[in-house]
């Protein structure tokens, strides 16, 4: 705990220190696991944050890698093609993926460490549900692009 009046809570943050080196600013609720013998192993819940960083990365560079190949295929003809939906679908599950693939590496995680799971609500996964569901209407949309485009495409 350090006293910091910068801060916008006044000063009440948590930061954790590995040898003298700061780590970062951390949520005290993630660090304060216990096991059953009430000891709290900070390497593993530094651990525990490190892989749900991890994942979420992982998904994002998936995301992002899906986006560069529509871009790159899209450059120079109709981005409405069935690849193209079909990627976009993609990131749509990824992004669903997203909500709940780092809190589910956490509460894993921490099952095996301490035998329970500590959590507090997080609005944050609402929004990234919400921006699935924004992701599959664009792939409806893209799918509807397709249908109309080879209606016109019959008639030329």
């Amino acid at each position: 705990f350090e006293e910091d009046e910068t801060f916008a809570t006044h000063g009440k943050l948590y930061r954790l220190y590995v040898g003298d080196k700061e780590y970062g600013e951390i949520d005290y609720n993630r660090y304060s696991l216990i096991d059953d013998n009430g000891n709290t192993d900070y390497k593993y819940c530094t651990l525990i944050e490190d892989a749900a960083r991890l994942t979420y990365t992982l998904i994002l560079s998936a995301m992002l890698l899906i986006v560069v190949n529509i871009a790159r295929d899209s450059a120079e003809s109709t981005p409405f093609t069935q690849q193209n939906i079909n990627r976009v679908k993609k990131i749509a599950l990824l992004q669903l993926l997203l909500t709940f693939a780092p809190g589910m590496v956490r509460m894993v995680m921490s099952f095996i460490r301490f035998n329970y799971y500590q959590s507090t609500f997080d609005i944050t996964s609402w929004y990234l549900f919400a921006i699935a569901a924004v992701i599959a209407m664009i792939a409806y949309i893209f799918q509807r692009g397709l249908a109309l485009q080879e209606d016109v495409d019959s008639i030329a």
